[in-house]
Protein backbone atom coordinates (compact mmCIF):
# COMPACT_ATOMS: atom_id res chain seq x y z
CA UNK A 1 0.00 0.00 0.00
CA UNK A 2 2.78 2.52 0.63
CA UNK A 3 4.19 2.09 -2.88
CA UNK A 4 0.37 2.96 -4.02
CA UNK A 5 0.15 6.71 -5.28
CA UNK A 6 -3.82 6.62 -3.83
CA UNK A 7 -5.51 4.26 -1.27
CA UNK A 8 -8.94 4.11 -0.95
CA UNK A 9 -9.86 2.31 2.08
CA UNK A 10 -13.62 0.79 3.18
CA UNK A 11 -14.91 1.49 6.74
CA UNK A 12 -14.46 -1.67 8.17
CA UNK A 13 -11.04 -2.39 6.72
CA UNK A 14 -8.40 -2.98 9.58
CA UNK A 15 -4.51 -2.50 8.84
CA UNK A 16 -1.72 -4.44 11.01
CA UNK A 17 2.11 -4.38 10.30
CA UNK A 18 2.59 -7.81 11.98
CA UNK A 19 6.32 -8.25 11.32
CA UNK A 20 7.37 -7.84 15.12
CA UNK A 21 5.15 -10.59 16.21
CA UNK A 22 6.47 -12.97 13.42
CA UNK A 23 10.09 -12.15 15.24
CA UNK A 24 10.76 -10.62 11.72
CA UNK A 25 11.94 -6.90 10.63
CA UNK A 26 9.86 -5.33 7.82
CA UNK A 27 11.08 -6.51 4.34
CA UNK A 28 10.56 -5.37 0.46
CA UNK A 29 11.08 -1.82 0.64
CA UNK A 30 8.30 -1.85 3.75
CA UNK A 31 10.73 0.32 6.43
CA UNK A 32 11.50 2.81 3.50
CA UNK A 33 8.17 3.51 2.24
CA UNK A 34 6.18 3.31 5.47
CA UNK A 35 9.02 6.11 6.39
CA UNK A 36 8.74 8.22 3.47
CA UNK A 37 4.82 8.13 3.83
CA UNK A 38 4.27 8.77 7.44
CA UNK A 39 7.60 9.77 8.84
CA UNK A 40 10.07 8.31 11.22
CA UNK A 41 7.76 8.26 14.29
CA UNK A 42 4.50 7.39 13.39
CA UNK A 43 6.50 4.09 11.32
CA UNK A 44 7.92 3.17 14.25
CA UNK A 45 4.76 3.18 16.45
CA UNK A 46 2.86 0.75 13.74
CA UNK A 47 5.87 -1.47 13.34
CA UNK A 48 6.77 -1.50 17.37
CA UNK A 49 3.62 -1.37 18.58
CA UNK A 50 2.29 -3.61 16.08
CA UNK A 51 -1.42 -2.60 16.84
CA UNK A 52 -4.25 -3.44 14.76
CA UNK A 53 -5.29 0.34 13.25
CA UNK A 54 -8.71 0.98 11.77
CA UNK A 55 -9.52 2.95 8.83
CA UNK A 56 -10.23 6.13 10.33
CA UNK A 57 -7.47 6.07 12.12
CA UNK A 58 -4.77 4.79 8.58
CA UNK A 59 -6.61 8.08 7.37
CA UNK A 60 -5.52 10.28 10.16
CA UNK A 61 -2.02 8.69 9.66
CA UNK A 62 -2.07 9.40 5.86
CA UNK A 63 -1.74 5.69 5.30
CA UNK A 64 -4.54 5.70 2.80
CA UNK A 65 -5.92 8.92 1.03
CA UNK A 66 -9.70 8.22 1.69
CA UNK A 67 -12.12 6.17 3.73
CA UNK A 68 -15.53 5.32 1.62
CA UNK A 69 -18.44 3.01 2.89
CA UNK A 70 -17.74 -1.15 2.56
CA UNK A 71 -19.95 -0.78 0.01
CA UNK A 72 -18.89 1.74 -1.69
CA UNK A 73 -15.33 0.96 -2.07
CA UNK A 74 -15.54 -1.04 -6.17
CA UNK A 75 -17.40 2.14 -7.11
CA UNK A 76 -15.26 4.66 -5.00
CA UNK A 77 -12.06 3.33 -6.80
CA UNK A 78 -13.83 2.77 -9.99
CA UNK A 79 -14.90 6.50 -10.27
CA UNK A 80 -11.31 8.03 -8.84
CA UNK A 81 -9.23 5.99 -11.68
CA UNK A 82 -12.30 7.49 -14.14
CA UNK A 83 -11.30 11.09 -13.15
CA UNK A 84 -7.48 10.43 -12.95
CA UNK A 85 -7.86 8.47 -17.10
CA UNK A 86 -9.76 12.04 -17.80
CA UNK A 87 -6.28 14.50 -17.02
CA UNK A 88 -3.38 15.54 -18.61
CA UNK A 89 -1.65 12.25 -17.66
CA UNK A 90 1.54 13.75 -19.02
CA UNK A 91 0.87 15.92 -16.54
CA UNK A 92 0.50 14.03 -14.09
CA UNK A 93 3.80 11.87 -14.67
CA UNK A 94 6.09 14.62 -14.43
CA UNK A 95 3.65 15.77 -11.16
CA UNK A 96 4.46 12.39 -9.72
CA UNK A 97 8.16 12.62 -10.87
CA UNK A 98 8.49 16.30 -8.81
CA UNK A 99 6.98 15.32 -5.45
CA UNK A 100 8.80 11.80 -5.40
CA UNK A 101 12.16 13.95 -5.99
CA UNK A 102 11.44 16.53 -3.82
CA UNK A 103 12.87 13.98 -0.96
CA UNK A 104 16.05 14.16 -2.55
CA UNK A 105 16.59 17.39 -4.09
CA UNK A 106 17.65 20.83 -2.34
CA UNK A 107 14.96 23.83 -2.76
CA UNK A 108 17.23 24.85 -5.52
CA UNK A 109 17.61 21.59 -7.55
CA UNK A 110 13.63 21.10 -6.88
CA UNK A 111 13.25 24.78 -8.17
CA UNK A 112 15.09 23.96 -11.54
CA UNK A 113 13.36 20.58 -12.12
CA UNK A 114 9.93 22.18 -11.60
CA UNK A 115 10.96 24.76 -14.02
CA UNK A 116 11.84 21.94 -16.66
CA UNK A 117 8.88 20.19 -15.72
CA UNK A 118 6.78 23.22 -16.55
CA UNK A 119 8.12 24.12 -19.74
CA UNK A 120 7.80 20.69 -20.71
CA UNK A 121 4.08 21.23 -19.90
CA UNK A 122 4.09 24.08 -21.39
CA UNK A 123 4.92 23.03 -24.73
CA UNK A 124 2.47 19.65 -25.10
CA UNK A 125 -0.58 19.57 -26.58
CA UNK A 126 -2.53 18.98 -23.40
CA UNK A 127 -1.42 22.15 -22.37
CA UNK A 128 -2.62 24.21 -25.92
CA UNK A 129 -5.82 22.36 -25.84
CA UNK A 130 -6.81 23.05 -21.71
CA UNK A 131 -5.80 26.81 -22.27
CA UNK A 132 -8.27 26.82 -25.06
CA UNK A 133 -10.85 25.28 -23.56
CA UNK A 134 -10.50 27.42 -20.18
CA UNK A 135 -10.76 30.50 -22.43
CA UNK A 136 -13.74 28.97 -24.04
CA UNK A 137 -14.85 27.78 -20.73
CA UNK A 138 -15.39 23.89 -21.60
CA UNK A 139 -13.95 21.58 -20.04
CA UNK A 140 -10.61 20.02 -21.79
CA UNK A 141 -10.31 16.55 -23.47
CA UNK A 142 -6.76 15.31 -23.11
CA UNK A 143 -4.86 13.16 -25.33
CA UNK A 144 -1.36 12.46 -23.21
CA UNK A 145 0.34 14.54 -25.37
Amino acid sequence: MCACDLAVAGEGSTFKVAYCQLGASPDGGGSHGLTRLLGVRRALELTLLDERIDARRALELGLVTRVVPDESLDGAVTELAQGLARQATAALGRTKQLIHAAFDNDLTAQLEAERLAFLAGAASEDFAHAVTAFVAKRRPNFSGR
